[in-house]
């Protein structure tokens, strides 16, 4: 039985959960109750994001850890937050025309009084070195790393799924 909402389906049957299009704020909620009706065996998760919310990034990232068995399939795009879901994964495979990209993190607050956008770039700045330490966390390169090669160019890419595998970002190019 396939369930499909928005740019989120999950495959009952074949404990199949597909994310795919932005990560948007219901995403991470509705990411750990489809993990928990599934149960505790293992999940497919197919990850194709242009990225999207750092909440709901972090909330997924924590099912994922949580759950203990799952393996992302990453194939089109996995940028910005989707990077994380697929290093963070137990088993870790990209297809061959995968491409990745990543930035220093950024929220779209509006406009903002001079204290709260203070404040916003504390939160920004804590988002972006907590996720540098996960990613040192799932790759070989450390946080030092991450903050660094994100933080020197506007943009970070990798081009096909060899180039993430080389970086350690997944396991095997299928």
């Amino acid at each position: 039985v396939l369930a499909h909402l928005l740019n989120l389906s999950v495959d009952w049957d074949g404990r199949q959960v597909y994310l795919d299009g932005p990560i948007e704020e219901h995403t991470g909620p509705w990411f750990w109750t489809v993990l928990d009706a599934l149960g505790p065996d293992g999940i497919t998760v197919h990850l194709n994001t242009p990225g999207g919310d750092e909440v709901a990034m972090f909330a997924i990232h924590d099912a994922i850890r949580k759950h203990g068995d799952i393996t992302v399939i990453a194939y089109g795009q996995v940028c910005s937050a989707g990077i994380l879901l697929l290093a963070c994964a137990h088993y870790r495979k990209v297809t061959q025309s995968a491409i990745l990209m990543s930035h220093e993190s950024t929220t779209t607050q509006g406009e903002l009084g001079y204290r709260a956008s203070k404040d916003r770039r504390r939160v920004d700045d804590w988002f972006h070195e907590y996720w540098c330490e996960l990613m040192g966390r799932y790759t070989p390169n450390d946080a030092k790393w991450w903050k660094a090669t994100t933080e020197k160019k506007a943009e970070f890419w990798l081009l096909g799924g060899q180039a993430i595998v080389d970086a350690g970002i997944a396991d095997i190019v299928i």
